[in-house]
């Protein structure tokens, strides 16, 4: 049975309040959009043929622009970059991975998913994803499977075309979007037999038709679309609003959404963004840049009162004859530069802070202004900026970049582009372990740093030996393995030079029999070393005048 025009009514009105919370926030995007992000031209998008071009010529200081875009390009780089290992694949019981043909497995997964999202759209769209999020607050990106090229297509969605909301979790599982199709691309994706006759009669090729899609729980809102999976997905036209276009079901959600920080209101859009938080900053800069460059025309060419109609020669060394009373006099221009100055790098420096470019460019800075850092110091810095970092993306892992994964991964599994799971291993459960370059950074800082810390105290007792024996056996309550595989999973050590716990012990084994074997030979020794001094002494004639010779004498 195909969804009712009242279902279809349910899901319009639901989506009208939604687009009321939305709305709260577009006075703000506009600011953004206008001073920060122009290349979204508008906040409420209507045909593509009508839709204003990106205007630049309102940004007269591009500091808010080049920190929004080096915070897309560095969190990109830093966290999921195209040309990086990123993820691995891993067991929940890390033991298993001592099976080669099950870490075999997991490795040729790995490889496949790489090269799905290599092949895919994936990194040009996230790149976008983050940009999106880092100025507005929210981002979303749609996910659909090309079945023709069986890669997966990723399209991150402008703001003003969709609205969300989340559940009693907190978790953003419904989506409406709005977006345009013309009559060849309709009909590709949902057949004749399912558009109205406005678009399949219509002569005009470059006609475009607006659609409206609905995706979320199938407890949302009760629709009559057939099969059992959790997720439901409806299409339909602006022109006919009496009947789905494109009914789905999906196991998971195909959409995902990435808040930079949860709302404490009701709103699903996040909040706290750099852009968000810096467009009065940013604004300020325009109009502090503008009045700086005032100023500086001013005193270049200042004003001048002067007799009506004379003409005055500005060029250097250049005349002006005045007539009898005829005059000019040059205008003094009062304003202080320096402080303008000043005030706008104050001003700059806390947009950079907020889109964290002190961070992404902090080896650069610390070669320019720190150039007596040694490496280690370096790196502490870039750990601790790391760590203040985890906030937001701890979330951006959450709400982005393990469903993407997941569903990556559910994919190739369903259309049977992995390798068969080794037999025993059906039933274990899969984890997604990150080993980008900051995903790294954040584990020293947040594990590695206390542990060696630790480890430093330590030493700092056993040096006591010397004056308190005891203080030598303080090493009995450490595990020196776990340290040494701790510091490995730190920096993301290949696991090829890594052996296994089998081989440790053959090795430990040996090396015990080698020492036994040692300690026996030298016992040997020292035993045959003693009988032969005792049979030596024994040889000897006693000493002339001696107790012994007496002795023997007396005899």
């Amino acid at each position: 049975m195909p969804v009712t025009d009242k279902q279809l009514e349910k899901l319009r009105n639901l989506k009208k309040s939604l687009e009321g919370l939305r709305s709260v926030f577009e006075g703000q995007w506009g600011d953004i959009i206008k001073y920060l992000s122009p290349s979204y031209a508008s906040v409420t998008i209507g045909k593509p043929d009508e839709q204003p071009a990106p205007n630049y010529k309102d940004i007269t200081e591009t500091t808010g622009v080049d920190s929004s875009n080096t915070m897309a390009d560095g969190l990109q780089g830093y966290a999921f970059g195209r040309n990086i290992s990123w993820f691995r694949l891993q067991f929940e019981v890390a033991k298993l991975l001592d099976n080669k043909s099950f870490k075999e497995w997991l490795q040729s997964s790995e490889k496949k998913m790489y090269k799905q999202l290599n092949n895919s759209n994936f990194y040009d769209e996230s790149r976008t994803f983050i940009k999106c999020c880092s100025d507005f607050g929210t981002a979303v990106m749609t996910l659909k499977n090309d079945n023709t090229r069986s890669v997966p297509v990723f399209s991150t969605l402008h703001p003003g075309t969709y609205c969300i909301q989340e559940n009693q979790h907190g978790v953003v599982d419904t989506l409406f979007r709005d977006f345009w199709m013309s009559k060849e691309e309709a009909i590709e994706e949902f057949g004749e037999e399912n558009l109205p006759d406005v678009i399949v009669d219509s002569q005009d090729p470059a006609a475009m038709y607006e659609f409206h899609h609905y995706i979320g729980p199938n407890w949302r809102v009760k629709l009559d679309v057939p099969g059992e999976d959790e997720f439901v997905s409806v299409y339909w036209s602006e022109d006919d609003q009496k009947r789905a276009a494109k009914e789905e079901r999906f196991e998971r959600k195909t959409f995902f959404a990435w808040r930079w920080a949860k709302n404490p209101g009701k709103s699903p859009w996040g909040v706290d963004a750099p852009g968000l938080t810096q467009i009065a900053n940013i604004k300020m800069l325009q109009s502090l840049h503008t009045d700086q460059g005032r100023v500086s025309q001013l005193q270049g060419r200042p004003l001048i009162k002067k007799t009506a109609g004379l003409k005055i020669n500005f060029y250097p060394s250049g005349m002006t004859d005045l007539n009898p009373g005829e005059d000019f006099q040059i205008q003094q221009t009062v304003g202080d530069l320096s402080w303008t100055q000043v005030i706008k790098q104050e001003i700059k420096q806390q947009v950079k802070s907020a889109y964290y470019v002190d961070f992404f460019l902090a080896i650069m800075q610390s070669q320019q202004t720190n150039k007596n850092k040694t490496a280690t110091e370096v790196a502490g810095l870039q750990d601790e900026k790391a760590a203040i970092m985890s906030a937001f993306t701890s979330r951006l892992a959450h709400e982005f970049i393990e469903p993407v994964l997941e569903a990556v991964y559910q994919e190739e599994l369903k259309m049977g582009r992995l390798e068969s799971i080794p037999q025993g291993m059906e039933n274990e459960n899969l984890n997604i372990d990150f080993v980008s370059p900051l995903a790294m950074m954040q584990k020293r800082a947040h594990g590695l740093g206390t542990t060696k810390q630790f480890i430093t105290e330590i030493l700092a007792i056993a040096e006591l030996a010397q004056i308190i024996p005891s203080a030598a056996t303080v090493f009995d309550v450490i595990d020196i393995d776990k340290y040494v595989t701790i510091i490995g999973e730190s920096f993301d050590v290949d696991d090829r030079i890594i052996k296994t716990d089998e081989e440790v012990k053959k090795i430990r084994e040996e090396r015990l029999k080698l020492q036994l074997q040692q300690m026996q030979q030298e016992q040997q020794m020292q035993q045959a070393q003693l009988s032969a001094d005792v049979m030596a002494k024994g040889s000897k004639a006693p000493e002339k005048g001696s107790p012994v010779e007496r002795s023997m004498n007396q005899k």
